[in-house]
């Protein structure tokens, strides 16, 4: 997809973050660009009663320590689609370990809140002030963290 190689992180005129939705909110299949493919490929899928509370995706033009690109999280009214482009406003970070192969590493995801979204939009207001306590998403997060397959 050459949307998340050629666009640029943030978008000059407005200074939104542009994501690109990898795994919709409510679903419970994780979704991965794979570069050598072209394509989205399923990468895991968390077990039954889990699913993910808010869009997660990747921020074009960048590249996290792990070589993907930076992850994100996206809260919005309504799931969007994989590989919809999103405007965002960034909350904050959720920092995180990864362990794989007895290898453990950063793996923080920023937070951020879709500009146009309705729910979240107090949250615009509030962005410089306060530190959100993001603590209802840990079990999705746990979950996916230990299950990943890289």
């Amino acid at each position: 997809m050459k949307l998340l190689r050629k666009l640029k992180p943030f978008d000059r005129k407005s200074g939104h973050l542009n994501v690109v939705i990898d795994t919709p909110k409510g679903c419970r299949n994780k979704y991965a660009f794979d570069f050598e493919l072209n394509a989205y490929k399923l990468k895991t899928v968390l077990p039954h009663g889990v699913v993910f509370p808010f869009d997660f995706g990747s921020i074009p033009g960048t590249i996290a320590a792990d070589g993907d690109p930076v992850d994100i999280l996206v809260l919005m009214d309504e799931p969007a689609f994989v590989g919809c482009l999103v405007e965002a406003r960034v909350l904050g970070v959720i920092e995180a370990d990864q362990t794989e192969d007895g290898k453990t590493e950063r793996d923080d995801r920023s937070s951020d809140c879709c500009r146009r979204g309705v729910a979240y939009a107090c949250l615009l207001e509030i962005i410089g002030e306060a530190r959100l306590d993001l603590n209802s998403r840990d079990r999705a997060f746990l979950c996916l963290l230990q299950r990943s397959t890289k």
